[in-house]
């Protein structure tokens, strides 16, 4: 039901209007960050477009619709997931000729598309010939954390709904129940917004060897930055859930930078690695926050590169402009 997603108040309400009101858009495209509820959003539409019992906008999550689409396996509601990370044309092939069909059961199909910029140009192309030209009722879901990586003749397509980035210390105040370290909830709501994946971070031998890396190695660095990329060239030797995840290594330094940032400004309630603050307040006073807004820049760049360059390298040149 609607009222089971939580924090999105205004994306909720357009899409159970629309519903109530029989006006659903033909085609939408879900933004927002990581966790924030788009692909629950996504099925809960399937479900209320779909119920046999469907009351002012609200399916009855009772009825053989929405129990199979909870299921997973329900004829007319079809998900279509990256396949070796994109989504490629003959995934958008194989929806536009089952769409061919007449819909199974329902008067309506719904296909939504998980990580939707990561169509290949060729499925994309594809995919806006579908839009252009539906067979039926059909209603398209994009979701996407990247609208911009969406090509603009479907995002103009599409009815824009954003979901807003959920408040951390909601989610860890949430999260509380799980039975983990504050200092490990607080730094993981900055890098995921949702229980599960949150229990599932928390729980992992990666986070925690990470975590103490992040916090010795920033800690050193600020002492002799000269040695910082020797010493990074180190612990990828040394510790092999570093080599293997450089990409958390990055959110947890991003996490770190902010904390200093949260700090030179006075917000101190909004540090994450609330265990260590003393260690912040250091390296916090050694630093100016011109600094610390240039090195969390480089960061976030980083993160950015390692969707498309190779990890290791990414990290090494990293670690040279953090050190220049």
């Amino acid at each position: 039901m609607w009222k089971e997603i939580e924090h999105q108040p205004q994306a909720i309400s357009i899409l159970q209007r629309a519903i109530m009101h029989h006006r659903a858009a033909h085609a939408y495209l879900f933004t927002g960050p990581r966790g924030v509820g788009k692909q629950k959003t996504a099925l809960q539409m399937a479900k209320s477009l779909l119920c046999s019992e469907i009351n002012d906008g609200e399916s009855c999550d009772r009825c053989a619709e929405c129990i199979r689409i909870d299921h997973g396996n329900h004829p007319d509601v079809h998900l279509i997931a990256p396949e070796g990370g994109s989504i490629k044309i003959a995934q958008i092939r194989d929806l536009r000729r089952e769409f061919s069909l007449r819909a199974v059961e329902a008067t309506r199909k719904v296909y939504i598309l998980l990580e939707a910029e990561s169509m290949t140009r060729e499925a994309a192309n594809s995919l806006l010939k579908f839009l252009e030209e539906p067979s039926g009722l059909v209603t398209a879901i994009l979701i996407t954390e990247n609208p911009s990586g969406i090509l603009p003749t479907i995002r103009s397509r599409c009815q824009m709904i954003r979901f807003q980035e959920l408040p951390w210390q909601k989610v860890v105040s949430e999260a509380s129940r799980l039975g983990y370290s504050e200092g490990d909830l607080r730094v993981a709501a900055q890098i995921v917004r949702n229980l599960e994946e949150i229990k599932t971070l928390c729980q992992s031998d990666e986070f925690a060897s990470i975590r103490n890396i992040v916090i010795k190695f920033y800690h050193q660095y600020l002492t002799d930055k000269t040695k910082a990329l020797v010493k990074i060239e180190e612990l990828i030797l040394q510790d092999p859930h570093l080599k293997e995840n450089i990409e958390l290594f990055v959110d947890l330094s991003v996490v770190w930078f902010r904390d200093l940032l949260h700090l030179l400004v006075g917000n101190e309630d909004h540090v994450a690695y609330i265990d260590v603050i003393d260690r912040l307040k250091q390296d916090a006073a050694r630093s100016s926050l011109s600094q610390v807004s240039e090195r969390l820049g480089i960061l976030l760049q980083t993160r950015n590169r390692l969707k498309w360059m190779n990890a290791q390298l990414a990290l090494e040149q990293m670690m040279i402009r953090l050190c220049s």
